[in-house]
């Protein structure tokens, strides 16, 4: 920033959002920091410059950089140019010396940081997004090794005939479904005493099969009685 420009910004600051910092400037911004660059063009012109680095690894899921450059540009004033490279979007807009006032000098400081401060609520929500799907995929990954395991188990079971029962169904008998969903139909109504493996836990409910691995359902495991 040349010293001549630098003297004038400095006072034209005082009582802002807007501070000098070092060559450049820093405008606090509903919560963001933001640097912005002085960059002189020539004893005319100046430019206001800041990067934002995208937080996240390009993919199929994740928006462009140059789709949400233009974006950007077309929110903002139209002397506002965004341009995306090197995994960031440099937002850039020209000043002119020559009439230049203290409100068109803080404006065009505001228009950058309110570009900027836009990306950064975009890369906030897209963690957000990106951390419940991984917990939805952690759900899911889960859920599927469940049922394979209880596959593996029901497989087994019928290989070696008559593996030991673990649980009994108690007095009074129990109802037992095709999944741990009461609202799904009922397979069976077992009679006390009947001897069953459980293969597998799901809250409540006990994925359950028959001595003789020929059948399988899913019943209240709180009520079955351990062998």
């Amino acid at each position: 920033m040349a010293s001549s420009f630098a003297s004038l910004a400095e006072r034209w600051c005082a009582g802002t959002d807007v501070h000098r910092a070092g060559a450049g400037l820093s405008l606090s911004l509903d919560g963001h920091t933001i640097d912005v660059t002085v960059i002189d063009v020539s004893v005319e012109e100046i430019v206001l410059s800041s990067t934002w680095r995208a937080t996240w690894n390009p993919g199929p899921m994740m928006p462009s950089l140059d789709e949400l450059a233009t974006t950007v540009a077309q929110q903002r004033s139209g002397l506002l140019r965004c341009s995306a490279g090197g995994g960031g979007i440099e937002v850039r807009i020209p000043l002119y010396l020559d009439g230049l006032s203290r409100q068109g000098f803080l404006d065009a400081v505001g228009e950058v940081g309110r570009a900027i401060a836009f990306l950064e609520d975009v890369a906030k929500g897209i963690a957000q997004n990106a951390a419940q799907f991984a917990s939805l995929e952690a759900d899911v990954a889960a859920a599927t090794k469940a049922s394979n395991d209880a596959t593996a188990s029901l497989s087994t079971a019928k290989q070696s005939g008559s593996p030991p029962p673990t649980h009994r169904v108690p007095a009074g008998g129990l109802q037992a479904w095709a999944a741990p969903d009461p609202t799904k139909e009922v397979v069976a109504n077992l009679p006390a005493g009947t001897e069953l493996i459980v293969v597998e836990n799901l809250g409540a409910w006990a994925h359950v099969i028959a001595r003789n691995g020929g059948w399988s359902g899913w019943v209240d495991g709180r009520l079955l009685v351990p062998m």
